[in-house]
């Protein structure tokens, strides 16, 4: 247990499991404790050698132009990516956003970003957890704002050294209400509410959800029993439901978003409040194994001095700061 665990269990208590009332507007808070000042089917075309870029119909997806509008600062389009890593994506190889403007207003509404990832540097090399922290060794002076520096317990496995975000555009919410003192399948659970109930709420849901909704319910008691008995292999199961694979964070996805919002707004995308109205600073549960393959990696605890925090925990772990994030590109 961290320091900030420690610290928080006693202050708050981790039998203090009520509801969490985050709204919308309290979901994103600055690293600084402060609240966060809002302000057909796709063609798959080769634009560059060894990517493959999505093109649509621009009248039924938004343009970049709409989308900036909708969502203002919670937009992160090419110019922040710029502003963070120092890569100019070519217009060229900009892809299309996958999402209506009926989707971009109810996530705004909801407390979403919309971001664009890249997956190479600007030395051709994979922008991966390693690349970033590289990449901004020398951006920031120590004592300075910080912007990425993995603390605690650190596994580095292929997700830090060889996996990196693809080029495409995402849904992201930091912290989903009530997703914090849950474990990991109960964090599933809400996932998938979440995705069903508010996310789609009246809307037509995609076949990609249904199904993977459809396999959580079919497997989840058998995981609940594994979870007494055989931590790791419901580890294993839990991260490879598809609800996990679409819809949670990789590592490399969940820091690279951290950094692009946190130099674009200056606000903590995984900061939250405890039932209490307390100000939490989460980590959140990604969708990889941890490099033994016994526990499942959580990142999160970003300030701009010690930067974020990478640790693994058992699948039947829960406590008050950290939470489950939805990282959804359908």
């Amino acid at each position: 247990m961290s320091p900030f665990e420690s610290f928080f269990g006693r202050f708050i208590g981790k039998a203090d499991k009520g509801k969490d009332k985050t709204t919308p507007d309290e979901a994103n808070v600055s690293a600084s404790g402060q609240p966060e000042k809002v302000a057909p089917a796709p063609v798959v075309t080769e634009k560059s050698p060894g990517r493959r870029v999505e093109a649509v119909a621009f009248e039924e997806h938004a343009s970049l132009e709409t989308a900036a509008e909708i969502m203002g600062s919670n937009f992160h389009g090419p110019d922040a990516v710029e502003k963070t890593f120092g890569i100019k994506i070519p217009e060229s190889e900009i892809p299309a956003i996958l999402f209506s403007t009926e989707d971009l207003e109810r996530a705004k509404k909801l407390g979403e970003i919309l971001i664009l990832r890249t997956d190479t540097a600007p030395d051709g090399q994979p922008l991966t957890m390693g690349k970033m922290d590289e990449l901004l060794e020398n951006k920031y002076k120590k004592g300075e704002k910080r912007a990425l520096l993995i603390t605690g317990k650190s596994d580095k496995g292929d997700f830090f050294t060889e996996e990196a975000p693809e080029l495409r555009w995402a849904l992201v919410k930091g912290v989903v209400p009530d997703s914090t003192n849950k474990n990991y399948l109960e964090q599933t659970e809400i996932l998938a509410g979440y995705i069903t109930g508010t996310v789609f709420k009246d809307k037509d849901i995609p076949e990609e959800y249904t199904e993977a909704i459809k396999e959580l319910e079919e497997q989840k008691e058998d995981i609940a029993a594994l979870m007494e008995t055989d931590q790791k292999k419901a580890a294993e199961l839990l991260v490879n439901l598809k609800i996990n694979q679409l819809a949670r964070h990789t590592p490399a996805e969940i820091i690279y978003d951290i950094l692009v919002h946190d130099q674009s707004t200056g606000n903590n995308l995984v900061a939250s409040r405890a039932p209490n109205g307390f100000p939490l600073n989460c980590r959140v549960r990604t969708n990889r194994l941890s490099s033994d393959g016994k526990n499942i990696m959580d990142i999160g605890e970003y300030t701009h001095l010690f930067g974020a925090r990478m640790n693994e925990n058992h699948p039947g772990y829960s406590t008050v700061d950290v939470g489950l994030s939805c990282s959804r590109t359908i």
